[in-house]
């Protein structure tokens, strides 16, 4: 059984940290980064281009872990990962999907993440809350110690900023882990 992920009523501003600027003339908002690290947006760009106010409302909201799921397994091809991948999927107010941070790709037995580049995608993003997502090449879905350790490092990280880290889902083949669903990760609370 999911538990629901709650929805934001008020969004923290971090003043001037949203990475966002005025609407453009094609209705999408941009900030260019100068990091090396491939942004997978809903709306694919050189730069990082957020969709607008009409193509976030078109969005269903993610609210449990199986939306989560769906959404992850649309958005990336998991099952044909023979290395560990890691992404951080952020959300507006709402639970919409803002876009995919894919942020490292490892071995067959690992991925490092680096919780200062997960808030710096957040923060780029404009996002409130996060889901974590990574796979399991062997397609045991079950975390390992690291992957319980590094979660609550994250889930601190978020407190400090004003982020909600609302679940980390673990991907394997044919099943999935939330830390939420399974009492590893506090239910958040707004």
């Amino acid at each position: 059984m999911s538990t629901r992920y709650p929805l934001l009523k008020e969004q923290l501003v971090l003043a001037g940290l949203s990475g966002r600027s005025k609407a453009s003339a094609k209705g999408t908002r941009r900030v260019c980064a100068t990091d090396r690290r491939e942004f997978a947006w809903l709306v694919v760009n050189p730069c990082l281009e957020y969709p607008d106010e009409a193509m976030l409302e078109q969005l269903q909201p993610i609210v449990s872990s199986g939306s989560a799921v769906e959404f992850l397994t649309n958005a990336l091809p998991w099952d044909a990962r023979a290395q560990e991948h890691f992404a951080v999927l952020a959300l507006d107010a709402k639970n919409k999907p803002l876009g995919i941070d894919h942020l490292s790709i490892g071995s067959s037995m690992g991925a490092t993440v680096d919780p200062r580049l997960i808030f710096q995608g957040a923060l780029l993003m404009g996002s409130v809350s996060l889901i974590l997502a990574h796979n399991h090449p062997s397609g045991d879905a079950r975390p390992s110690p690291e992957d319980i350790e590094i979660t609550q490092r994250i889930v601190t990280g978020g407190k400090h900023l004003g982020i909600l880290v609302l679940d980390h889902i673990i991907l394997g083949r044919g099943a999935f882990f939330s830390f939420l669903d399974s009492g590893l990760l506090p239910s958040p609370v707004k």
